[in-house]
């Protein structure tokens, strides 16, 4: 993947909100636009559990160090991401 096909937006401050990024979706669940949203935190855990609490299902969590990725679906089955940075 190159970098014009990854889009970020948001804030580059660790005490504001999650940063969006966005980055093709796999060919297979390609749908309008073909983008498959990623929210970065700083609060992992949190942001999961306030995610699930606004309806989000969770489907795959992975940790490759250092990063954490969580795959969630929303109520339609839209999927999205949350990454966090870890230090080893």
């Amino acid at each position: 993947m190159t970098a014009p096909d990854v889009v970020a937006v948001g804030t580059t401050d660790p005490g504001g909100r999650p940063q969006m990024v966005f980055h093709p979706a796999p060919e297979a669940e390609r749908v309008v636009g073909g983008f498959v949203p990623t929210l970065q935190t700083e609060h992992h855990d949190e942001e999961a559990q306030r995610l699930t609490g606004l309806g989000a299902k969770l489907v795959n969590e992975v940790y490759l160090a250092p990063i954490r990725l969580t795959v969630f679906a929303d109520p339609e089955g839209n999927r999205f991401q949350l990454a966090t940075w870890q230090s080893e």
